[in-house]
């Protein structure tokens, strides 16, 4: 999943984003990250699995503006849920 990410934040041509949790860290992109997003493990798993809403996603800690990254959940290699799911 790592490098399908890397691989659609370059040829969007999207700043370096960072991804972080109390037990994982990757950057997709080249470079320092411009933006961050941290949740736990467990909800960057489900964010980028499928298994979050719009609206979930944008509530993750993010640093920096999370829009132009969305299209990853939508138009990119992921999905995104229509409606908000609690587990």
């Amino acid at each position: 999943m790592e490098s399908s990410l890397d691989e659609f934040v370059r040829s969007a041509g999207l700043p370096t984003l960072g991804v972080r949790s109390p037990q994982w860290t990757a950057v997709m992109g080249e470079g320092e990250p411009e933006v961050e997003v941290e949740a736990s493990t467990f909800e960057l798993f489900r964010s980028f699995g499928g298994r979050r809403s719009e609206a979930q996603i944008r509530s993750l800690a993010w640093r920096g503006d999370p829009g132009p990254y969305l299209a990853i959940f939508d138009d990119g290699p992921l999905t995104m849920r229509a409606e908000i799911l609690i587990e």
